[in-house]
């Protein structure tokens, strides 16, 4: 695992990609610390070196009733003395966790972290560009969410098998990729706005919609899509 990280790492270097936010592998250990009650570790940059100005919110894994009632995630913590940018949430963070409202900050590279949640709200600011993978699948209690005008991307599975009944997809989304929607039964209308250039394959299979408006800027649509 190593071996290929760092060939990815070269390769990235070659080509000019930036990489951040990477996990370590399962033999790999890192230090989470609490800062007003939310759980962060730091992420490696592509010389997998610790980038203390970039880290993650992450699941408290020995207590999954950690997190409970309203978070608000701020834009930026100091801990030892360092201040760091809040730029991403563990997939895993709030899996089976019980929540109110989450206000999300503006610095996240993506919405991600509430696969299997139980909650009533979540706040996404302006400024975020993606609904990250399976951001929102099998989320509970989630009836709705407010995107902001700066999503482009709504990724693999986002809001699949979840209980979301109303969504306004906003004017700049470009891209719903596979089984974006995927089993979500409580989903009965959608207008997809004339910006969206790329629907992905079983993107709205299984689910319960009934009307669904197409513009007519769309140039892909799978043909498994509905």
């Amino acid at each position: 695992m190593k071996t290929i990280r760092i060939l990815m790492m070269m390769i990235c270097a070659i080509f000019g990609f930036e990489v951040y936010g990477y996990v370590p592998d399962d033999d790999e250990e890192y230090e989470a610390f609490e800062v007003d009650g939310i759980l962060y570790r730091y992420a490696y940059d592509e010389w997998d070196n610790l980038d203390t100005d970039y880290v993650i919110v992450c699941p408290a894994e020995s207590n999954r009733s950690f997190y409970s009632g309203t978070i608000e995630i701020p834009k930026t913590i100091e801990y030892q003395g360092v201040t760091s940018t809040v730029k991403a949430i563990d997939p895993t963070t709030f899996e089976n966790c019980t929540l109110d409202k989450v206000i999300l900050p503006a610095t996240l590279e993506s919405v991600s972290g509430f696969y299997y949640a139980s909650v009533n709200e979540v706040v996404i600011p302006e400024g975020i560009k993606l609904i990250d993978h399976s951001a929102f699948k099998y989320c509970k209690k989630l009836k709705t969410v407010q995107l902001p005008s700066s999503i482009e991307c709504i990724d693999i599975s986002a809001f699949a098998d979840s209980e979301i009944e109303y969504l306004i997809i906003p004017e700049g989304v470009a891209h719903i990729n596979g089984h974006a929607f995927r089993g979500c039964k409580n989903l009965k209308t959608l207008n997809l706005p004339s910006s969206i250039t790329f629907i992905g394959r079983e993107a709205f299979t299984n689910s319960g919609i009934e009307e669904i408006t197409i513009s007519e800027g769309i140039k892909s649509i799978h043909e498994r899509t509905f």
